[in-house]
């Protein structure tokens, strides 16, 4: 998943600290998860429908639970 930077717009991984164009520190990303009760994929949380098996998605847990 890739964001932009808010200073200067550049696309940047999760992975980078700095951004590559303007050097401005980049704050990390966190994103949190759904998880589906009917397949158990886990998705974004800002999907309604499992993208796997179309579901409603109703569980919120973090990754590793």
């Amino acid at each position: 998943m890739m964001k932009s930077c808010p200073k200067c717009g550049r696309r940047y991984e999760e992975t980078h600290t700095f951004c590559g164009e303007c050097g401005l520190t980049l704050e990390p990303m966190v994103t949190e998860y759904r998880f589906c009760p009917q397949c158990g994929t886990y998705y974004a949380k800002e999907h309604i429908f499992c993208g796997e098996c179309g579901t409603r998605m109703e569980a919120k847990r973090a990754v590793g639970e």
